[in-house]
């Protein structure tokens, strides 16, 4: 676990989206950047994260404009953040339909979990987005049908979702 202090930066080349720095020394101690978190600022609910590079031998976590409304920010307070290791099996919560579609669908859980962890949450996050939890089923199986029509080793996200 990490704890520190810190203002929020902001991401001018990602539409002014807010981020939380971090500096070599505590990416260290965290485990580096392929850990992923659970990231709690100022003691409120956590939320699933990843640290990020910055490019100029910094780090960061961004933060949405979601999260940045929903816990109150603002770039010209310090936040007491903390940063616990992820022990999730995918590194962040699974939305309950998914997990019911993988256990009634073999072959598309098998195929789901030989995706690279990324692709996997990309998946999880696209599912869990969703308000309705009627919509959220059927989303579900139609990734897990279009991850099925996909060539192994190969799967493309954007098709996946029915983005492309």
């Amino acid at each position: 676990m990490l704890k520190f202090q810190v203002s929020l930066g902001k991401h001018e080349s990602m539409f002014g989206s807010a981020y939380i720095p971090i500096t070599s020394q505590q990416l260290k101690k965290i485990g580096g950047h392929k850990t992923r978190l659970i990231c709690k600022i100022n003691q409120q609910a956590g939320f699933p994260c990843a640290v990020m590079p910055h490019g100029n031998g910094s780090n960061y976590i961004m933060l949405s404009k979601e999260k940045f409304k929903k816990f109150k920010l603002n770039y010209d307070d310090v936040y007491r953040i903390e940063l616990l290791k992820d022990e999730s099996e995918y590194g962040m919560p699974m939305p309950e339909e998914l997990e019911e579609v993988l256990k009634q669908d073999p072959e598309g859980k098998t195929r789901f979990n030989l995706l690279s962890p990324g692709k996997q949450r990309n998946i999880i996050y696209y599912t869990s987005k969703i308000k309705s939890q009627n919509l959220r089923v059927e989303r579900a199986w139609l990734y897990i049908n279009n991850l099925k029509k996909e060539v192994k080793g190969k799967e493309r996200v954007p098709y996946i979702l029915g983005l492309k």
